[in-house]
């Protein structure tokens, strides 16, 4: 080991002393040189304990501080020295605080610590349980104790006792209470006593039992030992809590998530003994974990994933959801998927600098909308299409790979108050078959896909956004969980099925009627012209709201009769069915400068074109 420590020590030392001579052509950013330390400290936290590398990395700050002192260095090979040793620094600082509040100091060589840094669901469901587990192994004692205090004792017994006999109420598990503990007394053999000899047992300095199933007994040989709770589950095991069967963990400053497909229930509310542990199956590598239903399971065989070092979600305050996503797309990390982290973060930072949470959200939900592309070109079965990696190289995908992605940039970028939702619509032409995901963030949801749709050939404004900051109510008239969706609605058609999100969105129009949603625009404006909600719009209705004209050879008469001509124009052709959908899909319902034409073709035919792009003299 401390050949090995000696050669990197000699390598980074000899990196160190000649940078300005194998790397003088060579223009270094910030972000370079926090990748290469980064992925430097990785590899040297696999290797050592935090006291061996504490040393090798005070060891370089001397280098590096001797290059500062003495070298005479490029600018750009300046800040890379600079930012090396701010690094380094910041590395050193760390680990000395770890090994000053002793971290690492535990009762059992193995045992993994819990991070109770992981916020939201880590944190809340610990002290909720924690507290649940309390109770029922105080309810536990208490049983225990009454029964104890209502057992009559035998008088031969008590004449037993006043000759300082140690007297033991045991339950059928040879288990009493003493302090609020419960211990177990073990033991192999007994003399069994009753009111004709247990005389002959006062000068003997052994201890009375009483159990209903030895009634009393004197017993010599015998050891007694802790029943211990699971609410002490650091003494001994590794307690931990599951989501959707999967652990979240570090040790050696890594984290870690462990995947199991089996596992053993226990019986008992309160906990065995470590002598009983150690007949079973288990062994120091064993976990203990608390389901749902508060029920206490071990688990064996498990695979342990190895995620990501602790410092780097130093700043990351929801680490919770960070490692989750981590963990469920971890079948898709490369060797560099730390390089790809450690992009989006400064893309993130540079993005959003100097900017409020609102703004952030707003850049950052731009920045997905211009960048990644929805596909449809996909099986369910290539399971990289739900990965934020995939998502993030290819610059495509699919819903979840958006706000996979999207959720680490706003954790990047300090807004913590995130979740991701991964539930039903029910007017998408899949459903039931296909979920969809979506973010809530703070009281507000928002769905990058929705506002990326395949047909839209460029990338929306912020003022064009439909599913962008919408409150509840309005973002799930067409969601819901899979749990809660009528029966009437997952056999529904898909006609049936968009008529009830209609109906759902028509009864809420009023709530939001001078509202900026672009969601209600098609209901506000029904509503503001009494139109029935049953009734289909069709060309005709349009006429009246929209700058209506004739076209003949590109030229029509305004309102005033004066001859116009149309030099330059895009349109969409529309009909009685699609008129509509495009004014609500494509304008947003804004009306203002929309113009419907019916326009007269080569062969004497008409078509009906809608557009708001046209020049006109």
């Amino acid at each position: 080991m401390k050949k090995n420590i000696l050669k990197i020590l000699l390598f980074i030392s000899f990196f160190v002393f000649s940078i300005n001579f194998v790397s003088a052509g060579k223009y270094y950013t910030e972000k370079q040189i926090d990748i290469i330390y980064t992925n430097f400290i990785s590899k040297l936290d696999l290797k050592y304990t935090k006291q061996k590398e504490l040393a090798f990395l005070e060891s370089l700050e001397n280098k590096i501080e001797y290059i500062q002192k003495n070298k005479k260095l490029s600018p750009n090979l300046t800040m890379v020295i600079n930012r090396l040793s701010f690094l380094n620094k910041n590395k050193i600082n760390k680990i000395k605080k770890i090994l000053t509040n002793n971290i690492y100091k535990t009762k059992f060589e193995n045992k993994i610590i819990v991070d109770n840094s992981l916020y939201t669901k880590f944190d809340d469901i610990y002290k909720v349980n924690l507290t649940n587990q309390k109770n029922i192994e105080k309810s536990i004692v208490e049983k225990m104790l009454n029964n104890k205090n209502n057992f009559i004792v035998a008088s031969y017994i008590k004449k037993l006792m006043s000759y300082n006999k140690k007297f033991f109420y045991l339950n059928e598990k040879n288990e009493y209470v003493i302090d609020w503990w419960i211990k177990k007394i073990n033991f192999t053999s007994y003399y069994k006593l009753n009111s004709w000899n247990y005389d002959q047992f006062k000068n003997k300095s052994w201890i009375v039992i009483y159990s209903k199933n030895l009634w009393y007994g004197f017993v010599e040989n015998y050891n007694i030992e802790n029943k211990i709770p699971y609410s002490l589950w650091n003494t001994v095991l590794k307690w931990f809590f599951s989501d959707n069967k999967k652990f979240l963990l570090w040790n050696d400053w890594y984290y870690y998530s462990y995947n199991f497909n089996s596992f053993s229930s226990i019986n008992d509310n309160y906990w065995f003994y470590l002598s009983t542990l150690k007949t079973l199956w288990f062994n120091k590598n064993t976990l203990l974990y608390i389901d749902k239903n508060n029920k206490f399971n071990f688990v064996l065989n498990y695979k342990k994933n190895k995620l990501i070092n602790k410092d780097f979600l130093n700043d990351i305050w929801n680490k919770w959801l960070f490692l989750n996503i981590l963990s469920d797309d971890y079948r898709y990390l490369n060797k560099n998927y730390l390089v790809d982290l450690i992009n989006i973060k400064h893309l993130t930072k540079k993005i959003t600098k100097g900017l409020n949470d609102k703004e952030k959200i707003k850049v950052i939900y731009w920045w997905i909308l211009k960048n990644i592309d929805y596909t449809s070109w996909y099986t369910l079965t290539d399971y990289r299409i739900f990965s934020w990696l995939e998502t993030y190289k290819n610059k495509n995908w699919v819903c979840s790979g958006y706000v996979k992605l999207m959720t680490y940039m706003l954790l990047f970028s300090w807004i913590n108050n995130v979740e991701d939702i991964w539930w039903y619509v029910i007017d998408a032409p899949d459903f039931p078959n296909i979920w969809h995901a979506w973010l809530r963030i703070g009281d507000r949801y928002y769905d990058p896909t929705f506002d990326d749709p395949i047909w839209l050939s460029k990338t929306k404004n912020i003022e064009e956004y439909k599913y962008f900051g919408l409150p509840r109510d309005l973002f799930y008239a067409n969601r819901y969980d899979y749990k809660d969706i009528p029966d009437n609605i997952k056999n529904a058609s898909l006609d049936t099925r968009k008529h009830i999100i209609f109906n759902n969105l028509y009864k809420l129009a009023p709530k939001y009627i001078n509202s900026w949603y672009l969601l209600l625009k098609p209901f506000i404006f029904r509503i503001k012209h009494w139109i029935w909600p049953k009734y289909k719009l069709t060309i005709n209705d349009f006429k009246k709201y929209l700058n209506y004209y004739v076209v003949d050879d590109y030229k029509f008469y305004n309102k005033k009769w004066e001859l116009k001509r149309i030099t330059n124009i895009s349109y969409y052709p529309v009909n009685d069915e699609n008129i509509e959908k495009d004014i609500d899909n494509i304008f947003n319902y804004n009306l203002n400068w929309l113009y419907l034409f019916k326009w007269k073709l080569w062969n004497g035919n008409y078509e009906y074109r809608l557009t708001n792009n046209l020049t006109i003299k």
